[in-house]
């Protein structure tokens, strides 16, 4: 059992210090904090500026299907342009026309600032599931109109990409 007296003698051994030094250890405490919330501030910001820089050149990959300058009229032709600097691999685009797609090329690379084109005849349509008894010269425009292109590809840091029918970017999660 503790005699009385015994917690004022220890409190009275402790040395509590001075008021600077009170001061020095409470601002350091601050600084501290201040440190930690100042380096998780720039660690997030880093890692954002990280994952832009992955998704540059990406961004710079579209697909598309041209209707304008093709021969003969009513074909068309579906490009992947690369915009960017550096080439994008193992490029595979398709057609997709409502819940029917159609593989369409396979292409090693598409060099920096470069394309692929491939022509596609009017028949084309008939393997989405277009009847071609309702296609005329007339409206085979319309037809084309519906159908979408979608492209997958590898960039040049070894990261897959798939660009949907609706032009949206998506990083592919399984890819080595």
């Amino acid at each position: 059992m503790l005699q009385p007296g015994y917690a004022h003698r220890v409190i009275d051994w402790i040395d509590w210090g001075d008021a600077p030094t009170w001061a020095a250890t409470i601002g350091a405490v601050v600084a501290g904090v201040f440190a930690y919330r100042v380096l998780r501030i720039e660690q997030r910001r880093d890692a954002r500026q990280d994952e832009r820089d992955r998704r540059t050149q990406a961004e710079l990959v579209t697909v598309w299907l041209d209707l304008d300058h093709v021969r003969p009229p009513g074909s068309a032709a579906l490009v992947v342009g690369n915009s960017s600097t550096a080439g994008v691999y193992d490029v595979t685009s398709w057609l997709a026309y409502e819940q029917t797609t159609d593989l369409v090329t396979n292409s090693p690379v598409v060099p920096p600032l470069g394309r692929t084109t491939v022509e596609l005849p009017i028949l084309h349509l008939t393997t989405l599931g277009i009847d071609d008894f309702h296609i005329t010269a007339e409206n085979v425009g319309e037809y084309w109109a519906k159908v979408r292109a979608v492209v997958s590809f590898t960039d040049s840091a070894g990261q897959r990409w798939t660009r949907d029918r609706n032009g949206i970017l998506r990083e592919d999660q399984h890819a080595p």
